[in-house]
């Protein structure tokens, strides 16, 4: 079978999700569309994509597509998607897949009841690095993990160079946005955290907001405990200079690192070596993005035709949004917050 795709929403990730399709075998890119007609025609001229408009309805029906890739602003995730499982068109929807709980579980009931997939395209954690680390620990490489740290800190929305511009200015539906950083990025390092590490008992946020071009926050540190263990997340869109990632978990018997080059080492506390090493820097990010989104599409298919839970992964990801709005929560208040494993 050959599945009909139409792609809505065309802004700055369209791209790098139609160079990943590319690579997944038994799918035809159909369909583009935007709110933005001119971007959507743009979009499909330069990819030989026959169809182009701006209303994601007619799409679906002229196209007769069999799947919805939903990459539009969060603020219209649901109305998308529920327009999609009436017509029986599975959806793959950008993270968040919506703005609240209540919301999200109206999607996968719906979805569920229709027997539709619905997938959350939360990709970093296919991130070849983010697997290894992955097998490490579950193969025992350093124990017991007791510490972990993930870290990301880019200029983001600050104001740089000679003409002041805005680092990120393709994201610029952010800066009407009350919630900002937490919502749009950490949400992909709280849901690699629960990956590699599980539920977390509690979580405690920091917020900051220090570009004035945006409303909500761009500086955000997290606290999560498990019973012995602690995994802090730092990210931040407010730091001048180059940008810098990293990630470091200890455990009782080694430690591993992964630099932002993407170099991944495993220490052994036994031998007071690095014994293994892993280099994933070969490819740029801008390289190595279609490759993973090809990984998500490639498990979304795959959900498609298994025909058994069509909501599994969606359910899934319902405890990363979770954990996403208890961190506003936790930041509002100025109190961890429990949370229920």
């Amino acid at each position: 079978m050959t599945y009909r795709v139409g792609l809505a929403g065309c802004g700055w990730i369209a791209p790098y999700q139609l160079r990943g399709w590319n690579l997944v075998r038994g799918v035809e890119i159909v369909a583009v569309c935007d709110s933005d007609d001119a971007r959507s025609r743009s979009l499909a001229a330069l990819n030989n994509i026959p169809w182009a408009g701006v209303d994601a309805v007619r799409m679906m029906e002229e196209c007769r597509l069999d799947v919805l890739d939903i990459a539009t602003t969060p603020q219209s995730h649901k109305a998308l998607t529920l327009a999609a499982i009436e017509r029986g068109v599975h959806v793959l929807c950008q993270k968040p897949v919506a703005l609240s709980l209540a919301d999200a579980e109206e999607m996968i009931e719906r979805a569920a009841q229709r027997g539709v997939v619905l997938y959350v395209n939360e990709m970093l954690r296919f991130c070849p690095w983010f697997r290894k680390t992955y097998e490490l620990l579950r193969s025992g490489a350093i124990g017991k993990p007791i510490y972990a740290r993930l870290s990301n800190r880019t200029a983001g929305l600050l104001e740089t160079g000679p003409k002041r511009e805005a680092a990120y200015g393709f994201r610029a539906f952010l800066k009407q946005s009350e919630r900002v950083i937490m919502l749009e990025e950490t949400i992909h390092y709280l849901d690699v955290v629960r990956y590699l590490l599980g539920e977390p008992t509690s979580i405690y946020a920091v917020t900051e907001r220090i570009s004035p071009l945006i409303k909500g926050e761009d500086i955000a540190t997290i606290v999560m405990r498990y019973p012995s263990m602690i995994a802090v997340v730092e990210d931040s869109w407010c730091a001048h200079g180059p940008d810098r990632s990293g990630m470091e978990i200890e455990g009782l018997d080694g430690s591993i690192f992964l630099s932002h080059a993407k170099e991944l080492e495993c220490y052994s506390a036994s031998t007071g070596k690095i014994e293994n090493k892993f280099n994933f820097s070969a490819l740029s990010w801008d390289e190595q993005r279609p490759q993973v989104f090809a990984e998500v599409f490639n498990r979304f298919l795959n959900t498609i035709e298994a025909r058994t839970d069509f909501v599994i992964q969606a359910r899934d990801n319902l405890k990363t949004l979770r954990l996403t709005l208890m961190a506003y929560e936790s930041a509002a208040s100025g109190s961890p917050v429990k949370l229920q494993v």
